[in-house]
């Protein structure tokens, strides 16, 4: 199993096996749901982009170049999440910064008392409407990839070569 987690680049070498586990699981779900958060957006960008004019908040000029690249990101960082140990550092970090501003956005428009879908699974104008349920997700999701996050630095910084190159506490 430790091989495998090894090979998968999946939480710090020699770290516990659940913890690792649970690293994986978090990629999975956070991956997972940024993999169909991006499909309905990509299949029809005009109505995401009536989606990101609903939230009344970027100027027109924005709203299709938003929902052009937006879900591209979204599949981007999703499939480094999934596939592509390197890259999940920067996937994760991208992502946090999305659902930060998207969280920030979310809390915006519920105490403007906008009633509007989220655009996050559907872009049918008739989903579900936003609520704080969306925040908590969102939260929960943060914290999932701050997880991830971490552990592959951690990862990272123990699978450093022991040289004392680039390693600050090295005498020099």
């Amino acid at each position: 199993m430790t091989a495998m987690l090894d090979r998968l680049g999946i939480g710090p070498a020699g770290g516990p096996v659940w913890a690792r586990l649970g690293v994986a699981a978090a990629g999975l779900i956070v991956g997972g749901v940024f993999l169909l958060a991006a499909w309905p957006k990509l299949l029809d960008p005009g109505a995401f982009a009536l989606s990101v004019f609903r939230y009344q908040v970027l100027p027109d000029a924005a709203i299709n170049l938003v929902a052009l690249i937006l879900p591209w990101l979204e599949l981007i960082c999703a499939t480094a999440l999934l596939a592509a140990p390197r890259w999940r550092v920067a996937a994760g970090t991208l992502i946090i910064g999305m659902l930060a501003v998207f969280t920030v956005l979310l809390i915006s428009t519920i105490t403007r008392g906008i009633s509007i879908s989220c655009g996050c699974f559907s872009v049918d104008a008739e989903a579900a409407t936003i609520g704080w349920s969306n925040v908590i997700r969102n939260v929960v999701l943060v914290a999932l990839t701050c997880l991830l996050v971490w552990s592959q630095c951690a990862g990272q910084r123990d699978a450093a070569p022991a040289d004392g190159i680039g390693d600050d506490t090295a005498p020099g």
